[in-house]
């Protein structure tokens, strides 16, 4: 008799990546992007704060803007296809 278990194949091997059984084995890139901006946002939150010296501050922004850099490269190369 014939299975009419319909068997769902995500791309991903399950010798490779055992949790790929489970559905485990991919994230979305929407996700690490918001992460990524989350991430941007808390850095610049933190400017306000005790500290006297303003080289904090420039770290805060200089990391803030790399991260937002990043997920902006993302964001473009995977709109125009470039990656997936």
């Amino acid at each position: 008799m014939a299975n009419t278990e319909v068997e769902r194949h995500s791309g991903v091997d399950v010798e490779d990546v055992p949790s790929a059984a489970w559905g485990w084995s991919y994230m979305s890139p929407r996700l690490i992007q918001i992460g990524g901006l989350l991430s941007a946002a808390f850095l610049l939150v933190m400017l306000r704060g005790n500290h006297v010296g303003h080289v904090e501050d420039w770290f805060l922004i200089s990391f803030a803007v790399l991260i937002v850099l990043a997920v902006g490269r993302d964001w473009w190369l995977r709109r125009r296809g470039w990656i997936r």
